[in-house]
């Protein structure tokens, strides 16, 4: 946990000079991570997630990349019923931004497709699955710096898997995150 907080605060120095970018050949490094937990009368449930991204602006506000997505859930009910889960997968994504590239706040949406490997570990029957994930988001930006953005978002998406589609239908969840803008290199400058 050291480790992290000083990379955070060299990250934060090193790049304190750069401007915000949503201008063409720009880079998007960051991700995102959720946790949800409940406790009703007969079961506890968690689950969390955490997305490494990288992406580049194709175009001014919109960048295209993918982030490797890590997740676990699992579920306990009270007469004694276990079951857990972990998945690995890769989503690319697009994601565009609505409001000025000078804005402290801005709005964005984000559209992928997920590819993940799931593992199901019950009392009785553990199993592997593949998962494709169709899924979206809407997000608020705030940038802390020019070049270093917190936001909040929430996340919507189907999933289908070598079993068919699911019988849940729509998951939706929330997700804090931290990007870094990078600018882009300019020909001058080479």
């Amino acid at each position: 946990m050291k480790n992290l907080a000083l990379l955070s605060i060299f990250i934060l120095f090193v790049f304190s000079s750069l401007q915000a970018q949503l201008e063409k050949g720009s880079m998007l490094i960051g991700g995102n991570a959720g946790f949800r937990g409940s406790i009703t009368s007969s079961n506890q449930f968690y689950n969390f997630s955490l997305q490494p991204n990288m992406g580049f602006f194709v175009i001014k506000k919109l960048a295209i990349g993918s982030s490797i997505g890590f997740y676990g859930q699992g579920e306990r009910n009270f007469q004694g019923g276990k079951y857990s889960s972990i998945g690995i997968g890769i989503s690319p994504f697009a994601r565009y931004y609505f409001l000025k590239s000078e804005n402290k706040f801005n709005l964005f949406a984000n559209v992928g497709l997920g590819f993940y490997q799931n593992w199901t570990l019950n009392l009785d029957i553990n199993s592997t699955r593949f998962d494709v994930t169709p899924n979206s988001s809407v997000g608020l930006v705030y940038f802390l710096r020019p070049q270093i953005a917190l936001e909040a978002r929430i996340n919507a998406g189907y999933s289908y898997s070598n079993f068919g589609w699911t019988t849940f239908g729509v998951q939706v969840n929330s997700s804090i995150g931290f990007q870094i803008h990078l600018n882009k290199i300019r020909e001058d400058a080479k």
